[in-house]
């Protein structure tokens, strides 16, 4: 009976050991040798950092939800993004397109300001159609009078409507020099209200946001008689003053012929 108690106590011991391994090598979620620190699933090292395409997350380096150096996510750590991108104040950025902003990449993969939402990595109007001015290309096609550029639907060359780059701009004075366009009316964005007055080879256009919302991005397109878009580069000239939310004049518009 004793002998028989000794090989019973001597198998519970080994097992014992067995699972005290098992249990060592598993601890911290795999942080042994089997998981070295910074790898995808396993602890972060030192400070939060993770291995190339990781993030910090809990402790432990899971898969970045917004890759460095992609448009709208954190620069790589030497301040550089990838190839057409520029880091601007640690942020990937298209040149003159700032994350975040309409038609521009998400910031972090996933947000936009107010009024936007993020579809297919860029900053769209809410509710907005594929196909359509502004909105993603609807694989690869848009509405008539558009063309897809970057995967967006821009008007086509020859069509030209009025830009607002300054984001403080809530209501702007516009005055064309008519030239040699042919511009005999103005078509306002959806977004904006505005009246227009036509006189001696000039056309003024006063407009203001309906919302309490940025002017910035196409506001208005000039049109000839039977309603086709104009080319800009045959108007004289044009003079734009745009205003804050206080009223008070800005120093620049930022405006351009699209």
């Amino acid at each position: 009976m004793i002998k028989t108690r000794e090989v019973v106590f001597m198998t519970l011991l080994g097992t014992a050991f067995v699972l005290a391994a098992a249990l060592s090598s598993c601890s911290n979620g795999g942080g042994g040798t089997s998981c070295p620190p910074g790898s995808k699933n396993c602890p972060c090292k030192a400070g939060d950092a993770c291995n190339e395409g990781l993030e910090c997350k809990d402790g432990y380096c899971v898969p970045a939800t917004c890759p460095q150096g992609s448009g709208g996510c954190p620069c790589f750590p030497n301040n550089t993004c990838d190839n057409g991108l520029e880091c601007i104040k640690g942020v990937c950025q298209q040149p003159g397109c700032p994350a975040g902003k309409e038609g521009c990449a998400c910031l972090n993969g996933a947000t936009c300001e107010e009024g936007l939402e993020c579809k297919d990595g860029k900053c769209v109007k809410k509710g907005c159609r594929p196909g359509t001015e502004g909105c993603p290309c609807d694989n690869g096609t848009c509405d008539q009078g558009l063309e897809c550029r970057d995967d967006m639907c821009v008007a086509k060359s020859g069509s030209h409507g009025l830009s607002i780059g300054n984001s403080d701009a809530r209501a702007c004075d516009v005055l064309f020099d008519v030239g040699a366009s042919g511009a005999a009316s103005v078509v306002f964005d959806p977004g904006v209200i505005g009246k227009f007055q036509i006189k001696g080879g000039k056309i003024a256009a006063s407009f203001t946001a309906k919302a309490d919302a940025s002017l910035q991005g196409k506001v208005l397109k000039l049109v000839d008689e039977a309603g086709s878009d104009v080319d800009a580069t045959k108007l004289g000239g044009m003079d734009v003053t745009c205003y804050d939310r206080k009223g008070i004049a800005l120093s620049s518009a930022e405006a351009q012929l699209l």
